[in-house]
């Protein structure tokens, strides 16, 4: 075994290992949503865990855990109905024991990772914008194995104090950042001329075509969801960065 593929090993088993906390934390925060849903801050508590566990999971490559956990964070984010409406859908009651079920599959040891693709590189520097430490963990160490150079920033104003400070070739972005949206980061870095030929890549667990034309338009380069492997994302920032520096 590769000291690399070690690395990887030991984020997974630390990433398993929490699960079960993982999971208490989000069926507390289900049965608070449950019993009141006009309770916002419990709402926000639910949202923001669904949201992150669909995002590491896929990272980490536990497909059926990330697909359950995806459906549900989709449904979550409905912003057309309010959350007692989208908590009486009959498919959201559904969704949530499945969600925990996969949890506790993979906490047991019953199912096995995709693995993470990883490819080899040139040293690209790249600014990767993830509020969630495990997703930023496994996404940053396969940047890393490809060859490039990161810094991992948590917020927009983090952002632009490390791409001043730290000129980059990309920007790899979720498109949920707590309360903000990559839209905002994409249009910072375009509104300035000296980052033109820096690539921005979205990766994320958000599926709404929408949004993914809405952020294109405003400059990004590529959308990727975060259920595709992770050898795509690394060679789409290779794509994306040789195009912007072709002009």
């Amino acid at each position: 075994m590769s000291d690399s593929d070690y690395r990887f090993d030991l984020l997974r088993e630390r990433y398993r290992a929490s699960l079960s906390t993982k999971r208490t934390a989000l069926q507390a925060a289900w049965r608070r949503v449950a019993a009141d849903p006009g309770d916002a801050a419990s709402e926000a508590e639910l949202r923001s865990l669904v949201h992150r566990l669909a995002g590491s999971a896929a990272a980490y490559g536990y497909e059926a855990l990330g697909e359950a956990a995806t459906a549900l964070n989709a449904h979550l984010l409905d912003r057309r109905r309010t959350l007692a409406q989208i908590l009486a859908m009959p498919v959201v009651e559904r969704l949530m024991p499945r969600v925990l079920a996969a949890m506790d599959a993979v906490s047991a040891g019953e199912v096995r990772h995709s693995g993470v693709l990883r490819d080899e590189g040139a040293g690209l520097r790249v600014i990767l914008c993830e509020d969630d430490p495990d997703q930023a963990d496994v996404i940053a160490a396969a940047l890393r194995e490809a060859g490039c150079e990161v810094v991992v920033a948590a917020h927009r104003d983090l952002l632009w104090e490390r791409i001043t400070t730290w000129p980059c070739d990309a920007v790899v972005t979720d498109y949920w950042l707590e309360e903000e949206t990559a839209l905002g980061i994409v249009r910072v870095i375009r509104d300035e001329p000296s980052f033109a030929s820096v690539a921005i890549l979205c990766f994320t667990v958000e599926r709404d075509v929408a949004r993914h034309e809405e952020i294109l338009a405003c400059g990004c380069d590529v959308v990727l969801t975060k259920s595709e492997p992770m050898g795509r994302l690394i060679e789409e920032l290779h794509r994306r960065v040789a195009a912007r520096r072709a002009g």
